[in-house]
């Protein structure tokens, strides 16, 4: 059998987990014998980050990437593609498109979130068809297509990935010139889209109260997004010189290392490779029960699970770690020995294997 010819499109034009786990899959799946074609808009960070990748460059307006499909079609044709993989949901409604003009093409979608799709017709007409496999990036996404009536033989689970002796082998933070961080050693992280569904305000109450107790913690929240003003005038209410706002910090492995805990309130997760670096890097996380988060941290052992919005329980777990030394040691060693499984090698594999079975 030929190698597999695999055509992914993906339509966000930010860098965030998606878009990094594109980045991490492309640059190594041709070891496991698989060609990829990137198709992405045309001011989309991740192609700078594959230099060495066929690309197609999509328009950055969404209704023309979903109206004008013609040089999708032509590489299609040209270039033989096997397989489709939509890595977002406008990147779904493209492959349904490019599936109905190729019908012996396979079809297949990741699915990174836990909030179903809105609308009866989506489920049966977007969902339940012509989609040859899902890819769930935790259970818990899975669960949330069954719901939906999706067959549950179409579902695989594959878990997003980091390249774990990369970051490994990345030095830790050097403190010096660095005010905050000299100011509070100890260093409390959060990272991610500064967006509703990550609800930091909880998380900026929570360490508020709990930092009572320590004068010398500081949380630094790794991130850009919609609500920055909105939470700086929050944390200005708190008058909480000790939480930063340090906007999107790339890569933040070495300040991780430095991190004696990661939180994370968010009120819905597919995944979190935030949580999984933290894991990799030995750092306790304190996050909510939602999603696949309690497939990464499990209860006391590597970390905390609090409900979602519950300040109460995540100021006492913040506060429990910051105080016991010995606590925090046990759980950053069952931290960093949870995670092989989350390894590229693992998503790599197992997506081949994936593509190569539509093809038996």
């Amino acid at each position: 059998m030929n190698s597999p010819v695999v055509l992914h499109i993906d339509s966000g034009r930010s860098f965030r987990g998606g878009q990094r786990q594109i980045s991490l899959l492309l640059d190594r799946i041709a070891q496991y014998g698989i060609a990829s074609i990137l198709a992405v808009p045309s001011d989309s960070p991740v192609l700078d980050k594959l230099p060495a990748i066929d690309k197609i460059t999509l328009s950055t307006t969404s209704l023309f990437r979903k109206l004008f499909l013609g040089e999708l079609k032509n590489i299609i044709d040209y270039r033989g593609v096997d397989i489709i993989h939509a890595h977002d949901s406008e990147a779904h409604t493209i492959g349904i498109a490019l599936k109905k003009a190729f019908p012996k093409i396979k079809l297949v979608v990741s699915r990174r979130v836990v909030f179903p799709p809105s609308g009866q017709f989506s489920a049966i007409f977007k969902y339940r068809r012509h989609v040859d496999k899902y890819v769930a990036v935790s259970e818990a996404s899975a669960e949330v297509l069954k719901s939906i009536g999706v067959k549950h033989d179409t579902i695989v689970v594959i878990h997003s990935a980091l390249d774990i002796d990369a970051i490994l082998a990345i030095e830790k933070f050097s403190s010096r010139g660095n005010d905050f961080v000299t100011r509070y050693p100890k260093l409390v992280l959060s990272a991610g889209a500064l967006t509703e569904e990550k609800d930091y305000s909880t998380a900026i109450k929570a360490f508020h109260r709990a930092s009572l107790n320590h004068p010398d913690a500081g949380m630094m929240i790794l991130g850009d997004g919609p609500l920055k003003t909105k939470l700086q005038n929050l944390i200005d209410h708190l008058q909480a010189p000790n939480i930063l706002l340090a906007g999107h910090v790339e890569p933040m492995t070495p300040l991780m290392k430095c991190a004696h805990l990661f939180v994370l309130s968010s009120r819905s997760e597919g995944l979190n490779n935030s949580v999984t670096e933290a894991a990799v890097c030995g750092v306790p996380s304190i996050v909510s029960n939602v999603g696949g988060l309690p497939e990464i941290i499990m209860h006391s052992q590597n970390g905390f699970l609090c409900e979602p919005g519950d300040v109460d329980s995540f100021a006492q777990a913040i506060d429990t770690l910051l105080s016991d030394e010995s606590l925090q040691r046990k759980m950053a060693l069952n931290a960093s020995d949870s995670v092989r499984k989350f390894d590229i090698s693992e998503l790599c594999q197992k997506t081949a294997e994936l593509y190569n079975s539509l093809l038996a």
